[in-house]
């Protein structure tokens, strides 16, 4: 049985979680408010998706890997479609936990809280997280492989 390296995978999670992240904030922002450029402060843009998406994107990659290692699923299609709901499930859970504000939780989800009120809409999340998990199943698959049970005689 192979062990899963799940550092290595949740630092992808993080990589690509965060920036895929604050492509949406701006797209959202600029599309909101006309007058700002889109990808006019990228940089500050990418250093606060790290600042506040550190939860959100530990806690999508570890649920994915531990999904995708429970139901078998092993196709890119498969890991796209669950990553797409699991990321919209996630968002929408977490906007309304963070709305509550219910200390330590509403600070850990306060990147979902602030695309939430940006973009008012969830169906994004779906996009994001099908982004993410298919970069997720690469390195699931090429680097950190899901450990399965070999067959004892």
């Amino acid at each position: 049985m192979r062990e899963p390296r799940y550092l290595l995978f949740c630092l992808f999670s993080l990589v690509v979680g965060c920036p895929v992240g604050a492509v949406w904030f701006e797209l959202a922002l600029a599309a909101k408010k006309p007058e700002y450029p889109p990808f006019g402060l990228f940089q500050l843009t990418i250093f606060d998706s790290f600042l506040f998406g550190w939860f959100p994107a530990l806690l999508f990659g570890a649920l994915l890997h531990y999904l995708m290692q429970r139901l078998h699923w092993e196709k890119l299609w498969q890991w796209a479609v669950g990553g797409g709901f699991l990321a919209w499930g996630l968002f929408v859970a977490g906007a309304q936990v963070a709305k509550l504000n219910v200390g330590l939780f509403s600070f850990l989800l306060l990147g979902v809280a602030l695309l939430e009120n940006i973009s008012g809409h969830t169906w994004p999340a779906a996009i994001c997280g099908a982004v993410v998990s298919t970069v997720l199943y690469f390195v699931a698959t090429k680097f950190a492989p899901i450990a399965t049970p070999t067959a004892t005689s």
